[in-house]
């Protein structure tokens, strides 16, 4: 035997080896959960939350089998819809009907605020005459005409949330009393009524006027039934049986509170008061967290004062806007989540914008625990990026999937691996965690 065919030989011997040994996810010592790579699990028990990989924006996808919820079909939540750039709105779209073939009804839509990152995708969904959708929760803020400002008291104790460009007033949000920073109601739309009632006769302005026309023009398979608002006392979800609570169930509304707030900027106070729930399943539990910012971070623990952490405990944070730098420490201390999901695209990544922050990565600590729809790389810094962004970019969805007492989560290729998962592999995902009871 010669020198080259023993060299070959050894070469494949050593990834035979490497195959077995790496094959499957590390078992994280830092996690501090008990994990296993075999978990066996009953498809009808199993709950699925796909984050979409749409670019830059947000798509999250809660899907619940009928079973669980005294139904035949799955009970859908999606939560937001929207993309940055045009070219990828469609995409949420096209990740429901690749899970939906034949078409779906979602009961519930949450658009956590209306930037168009996170709603641009909504008039794609309507359109289609094969997905019914019953109720569409918002948190009450719109964008109006300029010339809708009928009631601002210049130099007084009121004052305006507006967005100005060379000093003149592009579209206006919100009326708030200086000394309270709460917004005033006449400006909150509340229902579907409402919606109707402002889109008619023309005050809306740009994202949000395209976002009341796609709801108001839905006729097929049927009309929009609620447009609704989404605060702590809401009675969110629509269609929410009994039976799903007996399983173990629940939709937690955390933010906003029924009285908006004012945060200083127009982008502050559109993204502080973002739709925030924990949803939870037996033992698992997860925190949507839309675009909070370090100001509503800091109100929102405020507000619960010593109860923050028992409201807040999630085995998995999503990534307050898109793992920007913009979030409070003590905010992620009280979620104290195993790992964090964070969905983002070129335009974050490459810009200095720096999705996902250094911050963000150290709060959960360690890149090891970010899973993130644009990036794999799990150790790097922002100087490596321009010498290695080809092999740090991997362009993946993520699902998490739990029974309530094991969770894992799952990086796949785009869409050409939905809808169905057989394995994990080293580096695109992790082993099934022990969930943490509340």
């Amino acid at each position: 035997m010669n020198m080259k065919t023993i060299a070959i030989i050894c070469c494949v011997l050593y990834l035979i080896i490497s195959q077995s040994v790496w094959a499957t996810p590390r078992d994280y010592k830092s996690f501090n959960r008990e994990q296993t790579i075999e978990h066996g699990v009953d498809p009808a028990r199993l709950i699925k939350i796909w984050m979409f990989n749409i670019g830059q924006g947000d798509a999250i996808l809660i899907q619940i089998p009928g079973e669980l919820m005294g139904q035949e079909q799955n009970f859908d939540v999606l939560i937001d819809t929207g993309s940055y750039r045009s070219k990828n709105r469609p995409l949420a779209h096209q990740a429901l009907r690749t899970l939906y073939p034949d078409g779906m009804v979602l009961e519930n839509i949450v658009l956590t605020h209306h930037d168009s990152d996170h709603v641009s995708g909504l008039s794609h969904i309507l359109s289609d005459s094969k997905i019914g959708v019953e109720n569409i929760w918002h948190n009450g803020l719109a964008s109006y005409l300029p010339s809708k400002i009928d009631e601002l008291q210049s130099g007084g104790e009121v004052s305006a949330v507006w967005d100005k460009s060379s000093g003149v007033v592009q579209r206006f949000m919100a009326l708030y009393d200086k000394s309270s920073d709460t917004l005033d109601e006449k400006y909150i739309v509340d229902d579907l009524k409402e919606l109707n009632s402002l889109f008619r006769p023309g005050s809306l302005h740009g994202i949000y006027r395209d976002l009341a026309e796609s709801i108001v023009s839905k006729t097929l398979p049927f009309p929009v039934i609620g447009f609704k608002r989404f605060n702590t006392n809401s009675p969110f979800p629509y269609n929410f049986k009994p039976i799903a609570k007996q399983n173990g169930i629940s939709f937690e509304p955390i933010w906003p509170l029924p009285a908006l707030k004012h945060y200083k900027t127009w982008s502050e106070t559109i993204n502080g008061n973002s739709a925030t729930f924990r949803f939870v399943y037996g033992n698992f539990s997860i925190l949507l967290t839309g675009d909070h910012n370090e100001k509503s971070e800091k109100a929102l623990l405020s507000q619960y004062g010593e109860q923050s952490a028992a409201i807040l405990n999630s085995d998995i944070i999503k990534v307050p806007h898109h793992g920007s730098s913009h979030n409070d420490k003590s905010f992620f201390e009280m979620v104290s989540p195993v790992l964090g999901i964070a969905s983002m695209g070129a335009q974050g990544f490459e810009t200095n914008w720096k999705h996902p922050s250094e911050d963000i990565i150290s709060y959960l600590g360690g890149s090891h625990r970010l899973y993130s729809t644009y990036i794999h790389e799990k150790r790097f810094n922002y100087q490596d990026v321009s010498s290695h962004y080809e092999s740090m970019v991997e362009n993946t969805h993520i699902l998490i999937e739990t029974d309530g007492d094991w969770f894992r989560v799952v990086e796949l290729d785009r869409l050409t691996d939905i809808p169905s998962v057989t394995d994990v592999r080293t580096g695109n995902g992790t082993r099934w965690i022990k969930a943490k009871s509340l």
